[in-house]
């Protein structure tokens, strides 16, 4: 598949969650709307995709809002510990971006980050969240019996677990 997906807002009819396209969100795109949203490629390729990417790295650059990040947080179900330790800051440096209720470039860059890894993950597991969790939090035989979660703070961690959906997502079992 080609194309960038981004996350939608929906209200599906079904009532259940769908999922299509390839992973890459921003984080204005991941507001799930009562807990319901389909991932699909996005419209356009070429000039349109670079200025959506042009877009993404603006919005990172002024930094995202904490409640990307607690949304973030949520879908993960992890604590305020483990959320820190995968942005690489401390507890207390975590509670001071919240008050000041943006999240510097660095933060952002993690975080995007993140959302794109639970996207790819969400989407390999067709929208179901409880799949895509466990499977983050369990050891992979493909990834040295380490569980997604321990990688995923590296960018270099984050790009072996990409690479490990997109075999799994086109049958290529390790």
């Amino acid at each position: 598949m080609t194309g960038k997906a981004q996350l939608e807002e929906s209200n599906v009819a079904s009532g259940g969650k769908q999922a299509s396209g390839t992973a890459g969100v921003s984080p204005e795109e991941f507001a799930p709307n009562a807990g319901k949203f389909v991932i699909k490629p996005s419209a356009g390729s070429g000039k349109s995709a670079a200025k959506g990417g042009v877009a993404s790295i603006a919005r990172v650059r002024k930094g995202v809002g904490v409640a990307t990040l607690e949304r973030l947080k949520a879908k993960l179900a992890i604590s305020d510990r483990e959320l820190a330790r995968l942005l690489r800051v401390s507890e207390r440096t975590l509670d001071r971006r919240r008050q000041e209720r943006k999240l510097d470039t660095d933060l952002s860059d993690h975080t995007v980050a993140l959302l794109d890894i639970f996207s790819a993950t969400l989407k390999l597991f067709e929208g179901n969240e409880a799949a895509a969790r466990r499977w983050l939090k369990s050891p992979e035989r493909a990834l040295g019996n380490k569980m997604p979660m321990e990688l995923i703070e590296l960018e270099a961690g984050r790009n072996v677990v990409k690479d490990l959906i997109g075999r799994l997502e086109h049958g290529i079992f390790s």
